[in-house]
């Protein structure tokens, strides 16, 4: 059984990791760069949008809610794929005004108004506080899993240290560059990085559940028809407005929310970026959501549904099998999806 304190050096490493990619990204950057690569990490890099909720929660979502869980990657697919003119537009408008926040965007649609721009700030603020503190939580809960008896109860010292590795990780990245208009190159391949990270491990994960656990699709349609549980979620009628409403907030989220308005606006280079990222960011969040399924569904079959959240079938379910391994590249995932928000 892997330790607390090894969990810990872990992630202290992964994290030393991302400061030297993006370090000697800078450090080496060269003169002319591939447009294609910039394309590429630009695409990748919008997958920031999965936090460690996306990574964790949407299991958990997919247990209590059913198909409701499919509206938070829809959105932005929906956005990406036949929304490109609109998303061209916001982009176009926000290099003219040269924004560099969602509250400075907002600003200057009200002729740079500072009352506005304080006012999406500070709601920018109250909002984001409690989800940074969800993204400690996971990790934090992350590491408790590993614990011999995984009581899911959360040690606020580990929450402390994971606070202060983060911390440390923040501002090491933020004020190496005091020049928020300017396009921060190491920044965006360690969050391209990072976002490969988590997607092949999430990838690991949900093989392991479709062909370790159960035995392949049809082995997953038919735990889903004789699980009563299971049943009433996935083949019953969906609440239709709640999930259209899901669905619009998640795509306006590719707006509104600040990181990402960051990495879509601010770190735009050329017109590439976007005919790469229409194709890219929307099958990186296909894959994802595919891959729930089965992962709830072996959680459902193999774990003791009544006692564990389904928020950490991820890691669970290799844990539960005796495959270390795999549940550290889980965590290695969980953390790439919250140090990137």
């Amino acid at each position: 059984m892997i330790s607390t304190t090894q969990l810990l050096v872990i992630s202290f490493l992964y994290i030393l990791l991302l400061f030297l990619i993006a370090y000697f990204s800078d450090k080496n950057k060269p003169k002319n760069i591939s447009t294609r690569k910039k394309a590429f990490v630009y695409s990748l890099s919008l997958a920031i949008y999965c936090s460690a909720w996306t990574f964790y929660g949407a299991v958990g979502s997919a247990s209590t809610f059913g198909w409701q869980y499919i509206a938070i990657y829809l959105g932005p697919i929906l956005m990406y794929t036949l929304g490109g003119s609109f998303i061209k537009r916001f982009i176009r408008i926000s290099h003219q005004k040269n924004t560099t926040s969602i509250s400075d965007f907002i600003a200057t649609r009200y002729d740079r108004s500072l009352a506005i721009a304080a006012l999406v700030t500070v709601i920018a603020v109250f909002a984001t506080i409690p989800y940074i503190a969800l993204q400690i939580k996971a990790v934090t809960v992350g590491i408790q899993v590993f614990s011999v008896d995984q009581s899911m109860t959360i040690d606020m010292g580990d929450g402390i240290y994971i606070t202060i590795i983060l911390i440390i990780f923040s501002i090491l990245f933020g004020t190496r560059n005091i020049n928020v208009t300017e396009h921060q190159y190491g920044m965006m391949n360690a969050i391209a990085f990072e976002s490969i990270v988590k997607l092949v491990a999430f990838i690991f994960v949900g093989i392991f559940a479709l062909y370790y656990i159960l035995d392949g699709p049809k082995d997953l349609y038919n735990t889903i028809v004789e699980t009563p549980h299971l049943n009433s979620l996935f083949l019953s009628k969906i609440d239709t407005p709640t999930f259209i409403i899901q669905t619009i907030l998640a795509a306006s989220a590719i707006f509104c929310l600040p990181r990402q308005f960051h990495v879509s606006a601010v770190e735009y280079h050329q017109e590439r970026d976007l005919k790469f990222a229409r194709f890219i960011f929307p099958l990186y969040l296909l894959i994802f959501s595919l891959l729930i399924m089965p992962i709830l569904v072996a959680g459902s079959k193999v774990l003791n549904t009544s006692l564990l959240n389904a928020d950490f079938y991820v890691l669970l379910l290799p844990l539960s099998q005796g495959q270390g391994w795999l549940a550290v590249l889980v965590f290695i995932g969980g953390l790439s999806a919250a140090t990137g928000m």
